[in-house]
């Protein structure tokens, strides 16, 4: 059932990505009610979105009462405070109680895991949906995998692999990027979720022909897919950039010091790298978020050793995680999530063909099917 006048509520609004969440909301003419913890900052901000309705309402990330009641009348809540880890557990909690869908962009794979162990069977006892990951990272890799999925018979094994170009992260990214860096994670092998070794390796990205160096990746994949396409062995990687830009030897030190870089920053580096994002810009340009352009790949291997191939591109990072959040809020609002409940993964509960191919997604967002599968490591 429609409901073209309920607000869509928006956790976390004046943050980078909650703005952009914001605007895209309002260029398809849904109403908003902005709920936050400083209301200085939030009437601002409804002062400057182009749209009479819009409504403000304060309150903490950790007053779950307030946030209950910030969410009355409304049918989904969006959630753009991070890291999620240290704030947004609330916002989910309320969501839930007050029978509001939720969904949220976090990379956090330790705090989708939080939500499943406390939301799943509230979630699915109150009739609504928890999306986590519905940004950038991770809905186009789930979303690709449940595509190809279907060219396989029994599928055993993804291999999803992220790269950026021209990618300057925001200053939330930063801090819940230190986090993520520092917690580790997990990752499904063979049916079963073991810890996650971040030693880089050597990885042939669709249509190269060289090498780049990756990390395994603490990622949402490993959570979300087994569940909507059977595999077993879920691995997501992530592109070293600076590696990648050396000369050999220089390439292969980089490569070797990566893991020690990365526990620290759960440690001394990464406190210093969120004080140090408190004096940058909140995230790039308009011009330079626009010209960021993020891939992610997917392969697909089953029981007999066959493969499929295929690539998302997604133009304009940040700006299309906003778009992927509206699109997924404007389905929930129209159609109720389609019968799903409880703590799901985007394949769960959007048709990823039909969804990649809404008018908030199609112009930025790339879909490639059917590629020819690099080189695989032996298994």
């Amino acid at each position: 059932m429609q409901h073209p006048t309920d607000p869509i509520v928006v956790h976390g609004p004046t943050g980078y990505t909650g703005q952009l969440t914001c605007r895209e909301l309002v260029r398809w003419g849904c109403p908003i009610r902005l709920v936050g913890r400083r209301p200085d900052a939030l009437a601002e901000l409804a002062g400057l979105l182009p749209t009479d309705a819009v409504e403000v309402v304060v309150a903490a990330a950790d007053d779950v009462p307030a946030l209950v009641d910030a969410c009355a009348g409304a049918h989904v809540m969006v959630n753009c405070a991070g890291p999620y880890m240290e704030v947004g557990d609330g916002p989910a909690q309320a969501a839930v109680a007050s029978g509001t869908h939720y969904i949220d962009c976090t990379g956090e794979q330790d705090f989708m895991r939080l939500l499943h162990r406390r939301l799943d069977a509230a979630a699915r006892q109150a009739g609504v949906v928890v999306l986590p990951a519905m940004g950038f990272d991770y809905a186009p890799g789930d979303l690709l995998c449940s595509l190809l999925a279907g060219g396989l018979d029994q599928v055993d094994e993804f291999i999803v692999a992220y790269r950026t170009e021209g990618f300057s992260p925001s200053l939330g990214t930063l801090r819940s990027a230190a986090r993520v860096l520092g917690a580790g994670g997990v990752r499904r092998v063979e049916g079963t979720l073991q810890p996650l070794s971040m030693h880089p390796r050597a990885h042939r990205f669709i249509g190269d022909r060289q090498d780049s160096v990756v990390v395994p990746y603490p990622s949402g994949e490993a959570l979300t897919v087994p569940g909507h396409t059977g595999a077993r062995t879920v691995t997501s990687l992530l592109a070293a950039p600076m590696p990648g830009l050396l000369p050999g030897p220089a390439r292969r030190l980089a490569a070797r010091a990566l893991p020690g870089v990365m526990r620290a920053a759960g440690g001394p580096l990464g406190l210093a790298l969120g004080a140090g994002s408190r004096m940058l810009p909140a995230g790039p340009s308009d011009g330079d978020r626009e010209a960021a352009v993020g891939i992610v790949e997917a392969v697909g291997l089953d029981l007999d050793g066959r493969s499929v191939a295929g690539r998302i591109t997604i133009h304009d990072v940040y700006g299309t995680t906003a778009r992927l959040l509206v699109a997924a809020a404007r389905l929930l609002e129209s159609d109720g999530g389609g019968g799903a409940s409880g703590v799901c993964a985007p394949a769960q509960v959007v048709a990823a063909g039909s969804f990649l191919e809404r008018p908030e997604l199609r112009e930025h967002v790339e879909v490639e099917l059917g590629l020819a599968a690099p080189p695989m490591p032996a298994r």
